[in-house]
């Protein structure tokens, strides 16, 4: 009876020695996998991370480091598994209900990603990534004042986080707090000066608060580092800027720039003219509002401007042209109607200007604003018609 006894706490004290080192051995090849993790060899840590699973099947922290790698990875299904494992096991694990919403947000499943987020908040209400993603998922729902809350919650936690500052910025541009939104940015800058967008958003910040002067510098950068973001709208927003400040030489290096790129903008047109004609560039001028004619054909406006030119350098011929172009487009433009008789009668020719002249009259432009020699032709025209009238 005594042997038995011996026998049994025998083989009791070696099965709980054999069931403590296995999770013993299989937490030192965790560690070994860990700090292969944390040099980047993500090989040799999936490595040892297989080997402890081998040993302890359920082991929750290689479940975790695993679906970690494979996140960054950006293996989303992947390394959901390992998360879900993780929740079968342990529902209330606060990381992983993190990354479960975070890969939901990532498959832009919004509902179920802030689902998984509030459950991960309510067991820890210091993860910072939870917030973080919860307020991006409220920002796709339009959920902006949540959204709002969720990144103030996420900066006090990490204050030194520049895409926090980044995002909240963000989100108080959507909302119109221009200001607030300037000075996110400003900080996220002032984290980490080597992103492009906190540079391109605090541009679009400062422009909406007219401050050229901060725009400028953040353009300046942009151009010296990061020539490839400067798209098409952020330079016409830089000209912009430049025309503010009256700093011709700078706005016409841009816009000739720029038309080099795409030369079917007519905004660029319109803005390079209306500089050459300030610079009394008149031909200039002309040859940019011209292009800008032919992209958009039916404006009456662009007619009359490059008439209006035309006749300021005495080529009334072709300010006629012109000026008869834009009644082609409409008519009922008594001004232009008049001014097209004017030059008519310029050249000589009564006989064609008579009925312009009538046609303006007829159109209430006043007959006081008439020169003399049309005035009498009006005049004439007057008494005609009474006469015929009395016939």
């Amino acid at each position: 009876m005594k042997l038995v006894i011996i026998k049994m706490l025998f083989f009791f004290l070696f099965f709980s020695q054999n069931i403590y080192a296995q999770p013993r051995n299989a937490k030192e090849l965790f560690q070994k996998g860990e700090f292969e993790f944390h040099l980047g060899s993500f090989v040799e840590a999936m490595d040892y991370y297989d080997q402890a699973l081998k040993i302890y099947p359920t082991y929750i922290d290689v479940f975790f480091a695993k679906g970690k790698i494979y996140f960054w990875q950006k293996k989303y299904q992947i390394a959901l598994e390992f998360f879900e494992k993780i929740i079968k096991i342990q529902p209330k694990h606060a990381e992983s209900l993190t990354y479960i919403g975070v890969i939901a947000y990532y498959e832009k499943n919004f509902d179920k990603s802030i689902d998984f987020l509030n459950k991960a908040v309510a067991q820890n209400s210091n993860l910072t990534m939870a917030y973080h993603y919860r307020a991006e998922s409220y920002f796709e729902q339009g959920l902006n004042s949540l959204a709002l809350t969720d990144y103030t919650k996420a900066i006090l936690l990490e204050p030194k986080t520049a895409e926090l500052y980044f995002g909240k910025g963000r989100l108080l541009m959507l909302i119109e707090k221009w200001q607030e939104a300037e000075t996110n940015f400003s900080k996220a800058i002032q984290l980490d000066g080597r992103k492009s967008d906190y540079y391109r958003f605090r541009l679009e910040a400062n422009f909406m608060l007219k401050n050229c002067e901060k725009m400028q510098k953040d353009f300046y950068f942009l151009e010296k580092n990061h020539p490839e973001t400067l798209e098409i709208s952020y330079v016409m927003i830089w000209i912009d800027c430049e025309i503010q400040q009256k700093n011709q030489p700078k706005t016409l290096e841009l816009l000739t720039k720029t038309i080099e790129i795409d030369n079917q903008n007519i905004d660029l047109y319109l803005k390079r003219a209306d500089i050459y004609e300030q610079q009394k560039q008149t031909q200039k001028a002309i040859q940019d509002y011209t292009k800008a004619v032919l992209l958009r054909e039916n404006d009456i406006n662009l007619y009359k401007k490059i008439a209006d030119l035309y006749a300021q350098i005495n080529d009334t011929e072709t300010a006629l042209k012109f000026y008869q172009s834009s009644l082609m487009i409409d008519e009922k433009q008594p001004i232009i109607q008049y001014r097209c008789g004017e030059i008519l009668l310029a050249i000589k020719n009564k006989k064609e200007a008579k009925p312009y002249f009538v046609n303006a009259l007829n159109m209430d432009f006043p007959l006081d604003k008439f020169d003399e020699k049309a005035k009498k032709i009006i005049k004439k025209e007057i008494k005609r018609k009474l006469k015929n009238d009395k016939k």
